[in-house]
């Protein structure tokens, strides 16, 4: 059995054969922290690779440093276990870091997970990770998820490492080259979609939560909601706890994708729609006023209640016109829950139409 000394020399050996610490930011690595922290719904996603006094990060998402002193860094515990992902429920509560100066100070750092960043001869030499400011530990999708980034990275290695043997050669091989496009798209479509099943709600295949932050960030769309009006509606499934009760979780399930499905269906170009929480659907129409909007939210309630399943199903629906320069996402949405608390006091399968904007 190789001693500690060993195998830190044959994994820094091979950190160093890559030639990447300090190297500028490069899409790839940034795409992958990016998804590691919508997968986790984290504030900080990093790439990091741990040298020999120092974690240099290749990608950070959510923090400015670009590199943190060996010492006191969480990803050198992680790569101690190669085979499985590190994670530190709370900080706090965790002999080796309680002391920590990134627990204790800046960044406050309670929670965190890594998935070591493996070569292919067996060297960690860094993890892709993610830090929360609040005690927390990740499902096993997302471990999973986290894993498989990480081979991602493993992959982008790989490649790079060929590059330089091939630079230092002076070799052109059209095969090899051939193979490497293929391999990169190979990685392209299994980052996007990885991405689709990070923004997308398993079960309906609408987007989840992460998939709305992500059209928050999109300069595109918030310039078609910051251009004029646009409606919000939140729907609702009427007594579907009853529904789970009465013919269980698999008949509500087939509820769920059923209603996503006609709101998929009813969409507009440029519309779009999201599970918003267990049996809660929210829709956005950019450029849209309200007359607009209720036509088509009717449209929607109206053929969910056409619907032939084992169970009758209804939908309540809160609608609101909104403008960016009036009001916050927040003050939107809190107007569309009140019309939609109308449309349940009202007697249910009915759309409300919240108070309109003054201004």
């Amino acid at each position: 059995m190789p001693n500690v000394l060993e195998i830190e020399r044959g994994r820094q050996d091979a950190l160093d054969r890559l030639f990447i610490v300090d190297t500028r930011a490069e899409d790839a690595y940034d795409d992958i922290a990016r998804l590691a922290q919508m997968l986790c719904g984290t504030p900080i996603a990093l790439v990091s690779l741990v040298d020999r006094d120092r974690q240099w990060f290749k990608a950070r998402v959510g923090t400015l440093l670009e590199w943190i002193p060996r010492e006191i860094s969480f990803c050198d515990h992680t790569i101690r276990d190669p085979s499985s992902v590190m994670q530190v429920h709370d900080a706090r509560l965790d002999d080796r870091f309680h002391d920590n100066p990134l627990v204790k100070g800046e960044p406050y750092a309670r929670a965190y997970a890594g998935a070591p960043i493996v070569t292919r001869d067996g060297h960690a030499i860094g993890a892709v990770c993610v830090v929360d400011y609040e005690p927390r530990r990740l499902n096993e999708a997302q471990v999973t998820g986290l894993q498989a980034l990480a081979r991602q990275v493993t992959f982008l290695l790989d490649v790079r490492a060929f590059l330089q043997e091939e630079r230092e050669r002076h070799v052109q091989s059209e095969d090899m080259t051939r193979q490497l496009l293929d391999d990169r798209s190979q990685l392209q479509r299994q980052n996007h979609d990885l991405m689709e099943r990070v923004l997308h709600d398993p079960l309906t295949g609408l987007l989840n939560r992460a998939g709305m932050q992500a059209l928050r960030d999109s300069p595109e769309f918030m310039a078609r909601i910051e251009d004029g009006a646009y409606c919000l509606a939140l729907a609702d499934v009427d007594h579907f706890k009853r529904i789970n009760d009465t013919y269980g979780h698999t008949i509500g399930d087939e509820v769920l994708r059923a209603v996503a499905a006609i709101v998929r269906d009813c969409l507009r170009g440029g519309d779009h729609a999201g599970r918003y929480g267990g049996e809660e659907f929210i829709v956005l129409f950019p450029q849209t006023r309200i007359a607009d909007a209720m036509r088509m939210a009717e449209r929607i309630r109206k053929r969910v209640a056409a619907m032939r399943l084992p169970c009758q199903v209804t939908l309540s629906i809160g609608l609101v016109e909104g403008r960016r320069c009036l009001e916050s996402r927040l003050i939107a949405l809190a107007r569309a829950d009140r019309a939609l608390y109308e449309a349940k006091r009202n007697g249910r399968n009915r759309v409300s139409v919240g108070e309109a904007l003054i201004g």
